[in-house]
């Protein structure tokens, strides 16, 4: 399934669930509530589904912030380009998928949540800024990573910073030189 939309930016209001077919919104994303990503078909289905966002995502001006959750199937890359939250922070976030990579700067007002099978990585470019707890639980399978990002585990490069508690569960990769606070 892919969303492009030829305005300003992509609104998105309603879960968006595939059976292991592909998640790629072209376009900046504003959510206008609380929103599923999911390529597992609520974990029923297995399979190479990937969740793909080009532009940044932002909560719409509206309180509460709206949370996002991504889940991408056992071998589904997650993919997002632009700055998450910059304008309007997102509420909870919560990422679970394969492998994923973040190069972009994430901030929320709750708790984030990463969970990959394989690695999680933070580039050099990217950060986490949450005012609640952030969760990351990498190589949960204890395999080898299939990806073209080419490692297990934990490897930070970027910040995370956390007014709440910080946990980090997972073997730590080949890159691990990150700052937590």
């Amino acid at each position: 399934r892919t969303v492009t939309s030829s305005s300003f930016a992509t609104r998105l209001g309603v879960d968006l669930v595939t059976e292991g077919g592909a998640i790629t919104i072209q376009d900046d994303l504003i959510l206008e509530d609380d929103v599923v990503l999911d390529t597992t078909g609520g974990g029923t289905a297995s399979g190479f589904g990937g969740v793909s966002v080009t532009g940044t995502i932002d909560s719409d001006a509206t309180a509460p912030p709206r949370g996002l959750e991504i889940f991408a199937g056992p071998l589904g890359l997650i993919s997002l380009n632009g700055e998450i939250g910059g304008q309007s922070p997102l509420g909870a976030f919560l990422l679970s998928g394969e492998t994923m990579r973040l190069d972009v700067p994430l901030t929320a007002v709750g708790a984030v949540t990463v969970q990959t099978e394989r690695g999680f990585g933070i580039g050099s470019t990217g950060s986490i800024f949450a005012d609640g707890d952030v969760t990351v639980s990498a190589n949960q399978s204890g395999l080898a990573s299939t990806s073209s990002l080419g490692f297990n585990g934990i490897d930070l490069l970027g910040a995370i910073d956390s007014g709440g508690n910080i946990s980090l569960t997972g073997r730590a990769g080949a890159g691990f030189a990150g700052t937590t606070t």
